[in-house]
């Protein structure tokens, strides 16, 4: 499968926290989305789209466009909980706004440099028109 650079990734839509300081930029309307009903995604309540990682862009007003690789010293306006629970393996971060709170995305901690490795954003921050008519699965898992 061939990789259109960030650059050159058609935006569907960018969705944002409820306070607008992360922004996910999105590619296409999901063909489906996750219901993910293990302890943590029921906690959030988030309902997950995947796409490759290269396709979506995340950006905060403090830092700009951000990848997961940036120091955890650096305050880039969003943070991650990487989930290292009974139920967790350790390598997800899911990132939330550091000033609403909101839940935005997950992937892969370290970032995986395999540039269609899947990532998850939370559609319910994309608007109920983002998400009408799509094709829901419930995951108990």
């Amino acid at each position: 499968m061939s990789s259109l650079p960030a650059a050159e990734t058609p935006i569907w839509r960018t969705a944002t926290c409820h306070c607008g300081r992360v922004s996910v930029a999105i590619p296409r309307k999901p063909d489906e989305i996750n219901e993910c009903r293990c302890s943590l995604c029921y906690a959030y309540g988030a309902l997950w789209a995947y796409y490759p990682r290269h396709q979506v862009t995340v950006t905060t007003t403090t830092a700009g466009i951000i990848n997961g690789s940036e120091d955890a010293s650096i305050d880039t306006g969003s943070r991650k909980y990487i989930r290292t629970d009974k139920d967790g393996t350790g390598n997800l971060s899911f990132n939330y706004c550091t000033h609403c709170g909101v839940m935005t995305h997950w992937w892969e901690e370290p970032r995986n440099t395999d540039p269609d490795r899947l990532m998850g954003v939370n559609m319910r921050i994309a608007g109920e028109d983002a998400i009408e008519g799509v094709a829901r699965e419930v995951n108990y898992e």
